[in-house]
């Protein structure tokens, strides 16, 4: 087991304070001198002042910006930070059925080998070769000339430090324990050394000792912790890393737009998870009205950053125009580093990463989203041969696939023949890209609801049961849409925070802010994407004015003395600025139609 030395030291040197301030507090019983008296007063002051940076540093770990300044009590950020620590605990593993490992060295042993595989890349065959030229030769779009002559540009020294600037604060720190805000302090001092770095990087195209290290912190995706398949692996990396990779990444992100298909929003500028649920919401209409039928398949792909062949990212990439010189200094990003995993105040070894875009990389968004191009050519070409169709929306066009990175749903005709043809395309992907679909996990769901048919029982995938919800894209959806069901859904959500808030002491300041910035939020999303219905907005509503006031004994909620109308008024106007559920839908509903009527980002002119 590997404990850092700070930490220890930190130990060392808090506990050698608190002996300094109980010896000056004793000589002060005794010496009433104004020596004595400052001697104390200096060492308490120390004290403090070593708390508040503990205090400090809990808080950003904690991944909290307070609403005000100084509101909050240092008490709080530690109680956060024990709980974030026993939310992220490996306490136990289920390496096979029935065989548990709860031994911390044992556990360690197991995070190693899981994710030492999971990187290790496999050995390609002549067929997968075969089959990576064939899905990245569908590639049409292409970067120009002028982009590449962007991208291959040496970096100014006023990028290098617009990006320093541009860096977000109150982050955690880099593996080599630099915060962006002592960057900035001392970047007088550092700039010339910084600036020599990154040029020697483009110039070598790769970099220089262990700048290409990471250390992998896992992040529980739910409660199934016992799992390694349920952790999501974040790579933090050296300061160096970051900064060359968001040169590249800056520079090739205004250019994705013109070469990646506007089917994929995920990490392209301009495009929006909320218009992949709109699209689904307004097909599964549209199928019932003009009485298509039609499935919507939501694809399931297993660790798709980590599983991505490196080989067929290089071939995507010169496929798309990229140059040889801008794909080998990404190579020199992605090929050679080496990682280890931080489990429960440990490291494993270290291990070297063979495949995989890092999840914590500026650049790994973009390069991920680039990968999915060939799978949606290829789609296209199918549908361009016959062998499958989408959702028919009018005037020739047709809603076939979305994609918000991973993240996949197809609409095809609810044929067998089709539904074959879609997975020999997945297929095909799969052997191409180290991608891998998990068929049990992936679902059906009919747009216009009907007895499923012999062979989409047969087809393993999950099918989507008329009256229950799944959840797309973190939204509950249903097939024949139930707004009743998702409202409550989220109505009992609300009800939870509330019932958690309610056996608390808290101060008017405290439910204003609360009510404003964290219960307000918690429909936002479902809101905007799907809409609720009148009687859930009214309902959310209320729960909101309920709980300013409180609740008596019996459980019931007390008389306001104020009028709902009055405080929810301007803050000018003597009220707490709230803005009410309706309201809050109406801007990204008039871009929605602008996007749609006039084929532009703006609102349309009423």
């Amino acid at each position: 087991m590997e404990v850092r030395e700070e930490d220890k030291r930190s130990c060392e040197d808090r506990k050698t304070m608190e002996d300094r301030v109980e010896a000056a507090r004793l000589r002060i019983q005794h010496d009433h001198s104004a020596s004595a008296r400052e001697e104390f007063e200096e060492v308490v002051t120390a004290l403090r002042r070593r708390e508040q940076e503990e205090a400090e540093i809990c808080r950003r770990r904690c991944k909290i910006t307070w609403l005000k300044e100084g509101e909050a009590p240092s008490r709080y950020f530690f109680a956060r930070l024990r709980a974030k620590h026993s939310h992220e605990e490996m306490s136990a593993l289920e390496v096979a059925p029935g065989q548990i490992v709860e031994e911390p060295e044992g556990v360690l042993e197991e995070v190693h080998k899981f994710y030492k595989d999971l990187y290790n890349a496999e050995e390609e065959s002549d067929e997968m070769l075969e089959k990576r030229r064939m899905v990245v030769g569908r590639i049409e779009k292409r970067l120009t000339a002028e982009q590449n002559t962007t991208l291959e540009a040496i970096p100014s020294v006023e990028l290098i430090n617009r990006i320093v600037k541009e860096m977000p604060k109150e982050k955690s720190p880099d593996i080599d324990r630099v915060m962006v805000e002592i960057l900035r302090i001392g970047w007088e001092f550092m700039e010339e050394d910084c600036v020599q770095m990154v040029r020697s990087f483009w110039d070598k195209k790769k970099l220089i000792g262990k700048d290409g290290r990471g250390v992998i912190k896992l992040i529980p995706k739910n409660e199934r912790k016992h799992l390694l398949q349920n952790w999501r692996p974040i790579t933090l990396l050296t300061m160096t890393y970051k900064i060359v990779a968001k040169i590249i990444a800056i520079r090739l992100k205004d250019m994705l737009p013109g070469i990646i298909d506007t089917q994929q929003t995920g990490f392209v500028a301009g495009r929006n998870i909320i218009d992949n649920i709109l699209s689904l919401r307004l097909g599964q209409e549209w199928a019932q009205i003009t009485n298509q039928d039609v499935i919507f398949v939501k694809l399931d792909f297993m660790k798709a950053y980590d599983r991505v062949a490196h080989r067929f990212l290089w071939d995507t990439l010169a496929a798309m125009g990229m140059g040889a010189e801008t794909v080998d200094r990404i190579k020199g990003l992605v090929v050679g580093g080496s990682s280890e995993v931080h489990v429960n105040g440990s490291f494993t070894e270290k291990f070297q990463i063979e495949r995989g875009v890092r999840q914590g990389c500026p650049l790994a968004p973009l390069l991920f989203a680039m990968t999915t191009q060939p799978l949606m050519s290829a789609l296209r070409a199918e549908e361009r041969r016959g062998n499958i169709r989408g959702l028919n929306i009018g005037d020739g066009q047709t809603l076939l696939h979305q994609l918000f990175a991973d993240d996949t749903g197809i609409c095809i005709t609810a044929e067998e023949r089709q539904f074959e043809t879609l997975k020999e395309v997945i297929k095909e992907f799969e052997m191409a890209s180290g991608a891998r679909l998990n068929l049990q996990k992936s679902i059906v769901m009919q747009l216009k609801p009907r007895q499923p048919p012999p062979w989409m029982e047969q087809s393993g995938c999950e099918i989507a049961v008329p009256g229950r919800n799944f959840r797309y894209l973190g939204v509950a959806t249903s097939s024949p849409i139930d707004e009743r069901a998702i409202t409550e859904e989220i109505v009992q959500k609300m009800m939870k925070k509330l019932k958690h808030w309610s056996n608390r002491l808290l101060s008017w300041p405290a439910k204003t802010i609360l009510l404003k910035h964290v219960l307000a939020a918690t429909p936002l999303y479902q809101l905007l994407s799907v809409g609720l219905c009148r009687d859930g907005l009214e309902e959310l509503e209320k729960l909101c004015r309920n709980f300013l006031w409180g609740w008596n004994e019996e459980g019931n909620p007390k008389h306001a003395l104020i009028a709902w109308e009055r405080l929810a008024q301007e803050k000018k106007r003597g009220g707490i600025g709230w803005t009410s559920f309706k309201s809050r839908r109406i801007p990204y509903t008039n871009q929605t139609t602008g996007k749609l009527v006039q084929g532009t980002e703006e609102a349309p002119v009423e």
